[in-house]
């Protein structure tokens, strides 16, 4: 039995928590079955690599099996079994003189979201049809006497036991450039997609939104000169904040509510994409029963 074997059947040994006869002889057993080995020596790195593939197979395989408590925690880390899983399906790319595009298109697998994750992968599947299709439009209709681009990518902005959000992020430019986003909130309470109206008991929630968020706009350009909102011309300004009940939302780690706007919808393109977190505290008592807590 070399070192390392003998060191992980004393670990086992000297575990408080006893562990059951017939295990204990099995891994005795198998242990002592275990071909010896010559000593190779590795290079620094090789080593590196070695003793990090140990302490893999210690807490992942052999720990949870000799002790109950480590087990039962390793059961309560989120990582393991409360994450949802989405991964990129395809990735459509186009490059010439003139022209480009680069669209990452994401895709939930998880069986837990039931037919929320189907509406939402078949949305997407939507939106990066139609991104290709006005792109292939644009490369034909212009040639090699204008510029376009699209970009698309996505991010997991929230993805907790309770909520799940997907943003995408869309940039197009032909002639002029504009971003914006597209949110998706699941509720996985109730496998449901969750818009911001449905947060609510009724609509007084958009004045009492807009009114906050147009005082943070006014405290930043009075702090930072640089900045412009379209606060006081109503043409341009107070109409535009018009938060409607598919408005884009989402959760940060406080509860608080973050409300995104897109390039444009608020300010100059300059200012980019802004967004504004609003305390919970404002909108509270306006919650459903369902998410006050």
């Amino acid at each position: 039995m070399n070192p390392f074997d003998k060191m992980m059947f004393q670990m086992a040994q000297q575990e408080k928590i006893p562990v059951p006869q017939q295990t204990s002889e099995k891994i005795e057993d198998i242990l002592s079955q275990l071909p010896q080995r010559k000593v190779v020596r590795f290079s620094p790195l090789r080593r590196i690599a070695a003793v990090a593939a140990s302490l893999v197979f210690v807490f992942l395989f052999l720990l949870p099996n000799v002790s109950v408590t480590y087990a039962e925690t390793l059961e309560q880390v989120p990582v393991l079994g409360e994450l949802i899983r989405v991964v990129t399906i395809r990735n459509y790319v186009y490059s010439d003189d003139y022209h480009d595009m680069s669209i990452e298109v994401p895709n939930i697998e998880d069986d837990t979201l039931g037919d929320a994750a189907e509406e939402i992968n078949k949305d997407v599947e939507a939106l990066t049809q139609q991104l290709m299709d006005q792109f292939y439009a644009d490369v034909e209709a212009i040639g090699d006497e204008g510029h376009t681009s699209v970009y698309a990518d996505y991010d997991v902005v929230t993805n907790t036991d309770r909520w799940f959000t997907l943003k995408l992020t869309v940039f197009q430019a032909s002639g002029s450039g504009s971003a914006y986003y597209v949110y998706y909130n699941v509720d996985r309470s109730c496998d449901q997609i969750v818009q911001l109206g449905d947060l609510f008991t009724d609509d007084s929630y958009a004045e009492v939104l807009r009114q906050d968020i147009l005082a943070q706009m006014k405290q930043q350009m009075e702090e930072d000169p640089s900045l412009v909102y379209w606060t006081e011309d109503s043409d341009m300004g107070q109409d535009y904040i018009d938060l409607k009940p598919e408005h884009n939302y989402y959760f940060d780690d406080a509860g608080n509510l973050v409300i995104p706007f897109d390039e444009y919808e608020i300010a100059p393109g300059y200012m980019g994409c802004p967004e504004f977190t609003v305390q919970r505290s404002v909108f509270e008592s306006l919650l459903n029963d369902a998410y006050r807590n």
